[in-house]
């Protein structure tokens, strides 16, 4: 079997590799081309189309339109003498590499909530972000692959035997390549410029209505908006650089590429003017989400110091209530008891009616700050009341008091007793005085 001698590395248009027995294979990327095959460019090639044969040799080896190219050892041992360096698809690759913008794309998930966002809801919103989460690594994977396309060390190589890239060919491929990046970044610089928008609407809908899930939607723009502007970073800096070369290879093949080099120059000025409003508008909507959530984390803070305060107070209440029940029940079980008796449970109940307002005090603040914050408020303990308690005592100084009344009858009728006793004693003793003073008693 013949040896591989080359791999092909980057097709667009239509090329076949025809072998020694004359059968032809359409060539596909990553295509291994072996010792004697002849590619051939399909006549319905345009002059822009292109194959690049990785060489393992090293060398990368360059067809255009209809072009053909035998490949067999000879080939592979030439040696090729680099005139100028014209396209080094490693730098626009190398921007690429730094690139973050769609690392935690895929995170924006925004928090459940039913709350209306402005004109939009949580799921609009959501829906928002994953477009804008799709567009941006559309635009990555675009400017990837125009980088692979472009898949060559740019070497102008001259072999008037067997192959040859003029620079004219250069110039075109170029063109090509910076009109694809001009497109590109446009792309980059209307998904900054939506992102941007939608960053600025979050964060405005979170300082109307500080939700949750709206302070969470905010952070999440921010975070969309930053890929979108890094995303156009990209994209600029891989244009500016394909235009440099461009320009440079258009310099040296002493052709006219202004009407290119003045497109490109205006999408860079969009694009760098969508990355900074895309950028600051995620630093603007970060700081405001940040912000809005110590805020909300602080009222969380205070609403449930006031939840704890009122749960103490009721409790508080609660304690008192069962004190008062045991003081009245303590008067009902004494025979006789004094007034201070009854003072002390009478106290008691009083001293349960004030804790069972302040309780209710405490429910109030916690249920009204809880609400103003757009909280859900939480039942508070249950507040008992001195029904029982005063009910026992009343009744005891009902029986006291009727107890006294039937003491005072029967004192009044010990003393009426006695009165008649002592009236009845008076009589006795004047009849007897009577009988005394009489010298002839009968």
């Amino acid at each position: 079997m013949a040896a591989v001698i080359g791999k092909i590395a980057s097709i667009d248009g239509v090329f076949y590799a025809k072998g020694a027995d004359g059968s032809l294979r359409e060539l596909s990327r990553n295509d291994e081309i072996y010792e004697g095959e002849i590619i051939v460019g399909d006549k319905s090639n345009s002059a822009l189309k292109s194959v690049i044969v990785s060489m393992v040799s090293g060398e990368d080896i360059v067809l255009l339109g209809a072009e053909t190219q035998l490949f067999d050892g000879s080939l592979a041992e030439n040696e090729f003498t680099k005139e100028e360096t014209v396209t080094n698809s490693e730098s626009i690759e190398a921007l690429l590499d730094d690139n973050t913008a769609t690392e935690n794309v895929d995170e924006f998930e925004t928090a459940a909530g039913e709350e209306a966002l402005g004109a939009e809801s949580t799921e609009d919103v959501r829906a928002n972000f994953a477009q804008i989460n799709d567009e941006i690594i559309d635009i990555n994977a675009e400017i990837k692959d125009i980088a692979a396309a472009d898949n060559v060390q740019g070497d102008v190589f001259t072999d008037e035997t067997r192959f040859a890239i003029v620079p004219d060919a250069e110039v075109i491929r170029l063109t090509s390549i910076v009109n694809e990046l001009i497109t590109t970044a446009n792309d980059a610089a209307t998904v900054a410029e939506t992102a941007a928008q939608a960053a600025t609407d979050a964060a405005q809908t979170a300082l109307d209505n500080p939700t949750d899930a709206n302070i969470q939607n905010a952070a999440d723009a921010a975070t969309a908006a930053q890929s979108a502007a890094d995303a156009a970073a990209s994209a600029n800096e891989a244009l500016a650089t394909a235009t440099t070369d461009l320009a440079n290879a258009a310099s040296a093949a002493n052709e006219d590429v202004s009407a290119t080099l003045a497109t490109s120059s205006q999408a860079q000025e969009t694009t760098a003017t969508a990355m900074t409003n895309a950028a600051d508008a995620a630093s603007t909507t970060a700081t405001t989400a940040t912000e809005l959530a110590a805020a909300e984390a602080a009222s969380d803070a205070m609403i449930a110091d006031l939840l704890t305060a009122a749960n103490n107070a009721a409790d508080a209440a609660n304690a008192a209530i069962a004190n008062a029940e045991q003081a009245a029940d303590t008067l009902a079980a004494n025979p006789n008891p004094t007034s201070a008796d009854i003072a002390t449970a009478q106290n008691a109940i009083d001293a349960a009616e004030t804790a069972i307002e302040t309780a209710a005090d405490a429910a109030t603040s916690y249920e009204n700050a809880a609400t103003s914050a757009g909280e859900e408020v939480q039942a508070t303990t249950t507040v008992g009341s001195t029904d029982d308690a005063q009910t026992t005592l009343t009744t005891a100084v009902a029986a006291e008091i009727d107890s006294d009344a039937a003491v005072s009858d029967l004192l009044a009728a010990a003393n009426n007793a006695a009165d008649a006793a002592n009236a009845a004693i008076a009589n006795a003793e004047q009849a007897a005085d009577t009988l005394a003073a009489n010298p002839n008693p009968t």
